[in-house]
């Protein structure tokens, strides 16, 4: 008996509770790159692949690229993020070898199941608006990135700066996954 394929697109939406995990990973240079740090700073298209193996990944990297100036007038930023460095794009590339994160979306629910690719779009507190993963044909395109982003920068502006947005545990490195 044939299983059904799992969802493409799993959307939570806002106050989903599913935030985006804490982990570390590294910039190319090897700097750390704690995940935590992006919090706050505005919503986040983040793209898990396995480029530059992965051509169709590749060519969603190019997407990105193209789109990623509209992605910044909303206050966005884009994070790709995968096993090897790829070089040459306008936005924040992170290493992640042992897709860790793809990992503890999984076991979060968030993700039904750890593999490339997967499209997530999170707003500024951390909190995971749209996860998409799957074929390649059924990650959203530009313009439905944008209404994502646009979505979930209605969030409060006018409380964010008083509210604490990582939870202290997080800041000291308590409870991390790895």
């Amino acid at each position: 008996m044939h299983e059904p394929s799992p969802p493409a697109a799993q959307l939570a939406g806002p106050s989903s509770g599913r935030l985006l995990p804490s982990l570390e990973l590294q910039h190319a240079d090897g700097r750390p790159a704690p995940l935590w740090a992006y919090r706050g700073r505005g919503p986040l298209v983040v793209y898990l692949h396995a480029a530059p193996a992965c051509v169709a990944c590749a060519a969603r990297l190019v997407e990105l690229a193209a789109s990623h100036a509209s992605y910044r007038e909303l206050g966005a930023q884009v994070l790709a993020i995968g096993a090897t460095a790829v070089s040459g794009l306008p936005y924040t590339v992170l290493l992640d070898p042992g897709a860790r994160l793809a990992a503890a979306l999984a076991r979060a629910g968030v993700l039904p199941a750890p593999t490339t690719p997967a499209l997530l779009v999170v707003g500024r507190t951390g909190e995971i608006w749209a996860p998409w993963a799957g074929d390649h044909g059924l990650l959203p395109d530009a313009a439905e990135i944008a209404s994502w982003l646009e979505y979930a920068l209605s969030e409060c502006r006018e409380c964010f700066c008083c509210e604490l947005v990582w939870p202290e545990a997080w800041v000291r490195g308590e409870g991390v996954s790895s």
